[in-house]
């Protein structure tokens, strides 16, 4: 399709796999306008040998670094909507949370206590390794602890920082998003 039709041009190549090491890696890739991230690359990678499949997007624009910070103060809080890009960063300092983008990092759309649920979900799966019935009963108080902010019961702040201005914290009452200008650290 060309560049007067709708529908985005769909481009697809052939790669070597990451996994099993065969050229059957398809990849397709096409450029679009998403809403909460503006335009981007929509890339989509299948290996017909392995069954590997893997999927990302990339902004295509730059805001500049930007700092979002929300101070959760009450349940209503919780349901404040994170737009974290592939280069996005999230902290919650009060629950030694951070959450930095990676080689496989890729875009989601989702709430404080989705954040949270995240975090829970990544506990669970490190108890099943633990052997000592201390480094448990440790994990299972933080989780406690993650079920008290997911209700509402305790204070704690969130802060994306996304160098290209794409990841954001968007709540109902604009006021109590904190934006401001930062400088990214080279980590």
């Amino acid at each position: 399709m060309g560049r007067d039709s709708k529908e985005p041009e769909i481009f697809v190549a052939k790669d070597v796999c990451p996994v099993c090491g065969k050229n059957s890696l398809e990849l397709r890739w096409s450029e679009t306008e998403i809403p909460s991230f503006g335009r981007c690359i929509l890339l989509s990678m299948k290996c017909e040998s392995c069954g590997y499949k893997s999927s990302t997007s990339w902004p295509l624009s730059s805001k500049g670094p930007i700092r979002y910070v929300l101070a959760v103060e009450n349940p209503k809080d919780i349901y404040a909507k994170i737009v974290k890009s592939p280069t996005g960063t999230i902290k919650i300092p009060e629950l030694s949370i951070l959450i930095k983008p990676g080689p496989s990092s890729n875009s989601f759309i989702t709430n404080v206590e989705g954040i949270l649920e995240r975090v829970k979900r990544a506990i669970m799966a490190l108890l099943f390794g633990v052997e000592s019935e201390e480094e448990r009963k440790k994990y299972q108080e933080y989780l406690q602890t993650l079920e008290k902010a997911k209700r509402g019961e305790m204070k704690f702040t969130v802060i994306v920082e996304d160098p290209y201005g794409i990841s954001r914290i968007e709540h109902e009452d604009r006021e109590k998003v904190r934006e401001e200008k930062y400088h990214p650290k080279n980590e």
